[in-house]
């Protein structure tokens, strides 16, 4: 809720933007109408961590795989068939609100991706999840579990910051260099986090039930076996990352040219 009412103070802390030109004014206005529309998205997306959690202790591996591809089929969607709607259809309070009817139809294709996610992730899970999961709702708050539960994601937390923090950055640096360059950064990001999503992620799920019940099993201690299974996960994503690091420093224009260079993404776009 904060989000919404605030989305224009966000924007502005976000970008180099001040507001004081009419292209500052603009842009803002912009940014905050899309922003008011997608912050719902990151409640779901919230939800769908927790749930991928649980399917993660249930060794449970293949619907936190299969739920990323609906999202992005349900964009895909949003893209094809909404935009055109919405071109045709919208309100006219749409108009006022956000810049174009098109980001909005792509915009409603990424909260349906986010609510299709969640929903398939629970599904999955069976109706014995719903059933728990409605139990913890009505619960006190502040019960041990979850005191517990928050003091272990403080690491994650802080660590997961870092790049939160780096994104401000980048952005304020971004907007202050003229149109495209934020969105040379965000497509040249989507690339670099190719690799990551594959093989790093992919890796870290498959081992974390491993290594949590190891652990437990030795009653907090990190053992020889321990050692050796996290030992070998590192290596096995070190092995995988390097081979693709080399692919993209030595075929980066022409992966540019062939994903992006299309449309409105000049040879120039793919240079930078």
């Amino acid at each position: 809720i904060l989000g919404i009412i605030y989305a224009k103070e966000f924007v502005a802390a976000l970008t180099s933007m001040v507001g004081e030109t009419a292209s500052d004014i603009q842009f803002l206005h912009d940014a905050a109408g899309l922003t008011r529309m997608m912050f719902p998205f990151l409640g779901l997306t919230i939800l769908s961590a927790v749930v991928m959690g649980v399917g993660l202790q249930r060794d449970k591996y293949f619907i936190n795989a299969a739920a990323p591809v609906v999202f992005n089929l349900a964009i895909i969607f949003g893209a094809t068939f909404l935009t055109p709607w919405f071109v045709d259809q919208a309100p006219q309070w749409v108009e006022t609100s956000v810049p174009s009817s098109q980001l909005v139809g792509l915009a409603a294709g990424v909260l349906l991706g986010g609510i299709l996610q969640l929903v398939l992730q629970i599904w999955f899970m069976g109706s014995g999840f719903f059933r728990g999961t409605l139990s913890i709702i009505f619960r006190i708050p502040w019960s041990p579990e979850i005191r517990r539960t928050l003091i272990l994601m403080t690491p994650m937390v802080v660590a997961a910051s870092a790049g939160q923090i780096n994104v401000v950055v980048n952005s304020n640096f971004a907007t202050s260099l003229g149109a495209g360059a934020v969105s040379w950064l965000e497509f040249a990001f989507r690339l670099f986090q190719l690799p990551v999503g594959l093989f790093g992620v992919a890796v870290g799920s498959a081992m974390l039930p491993s290594l949590a019940a190891s652990i437990e099993r030795d009653k907090g201690e990190i053992s020889a076996d321990t050692s050796r299974k996290l030992q070998e996960a590192v290596e096995l994503v070190i092995w995988m990352l390097i081979p693709s690091t080399m692919f993209f420093v030595l075929t980066s224009s022409a992966v540019v040219h062939i994903l992006y260079e299309y449309g409105q993404f000049s040879a120039g776009d793919t240079i930078a």
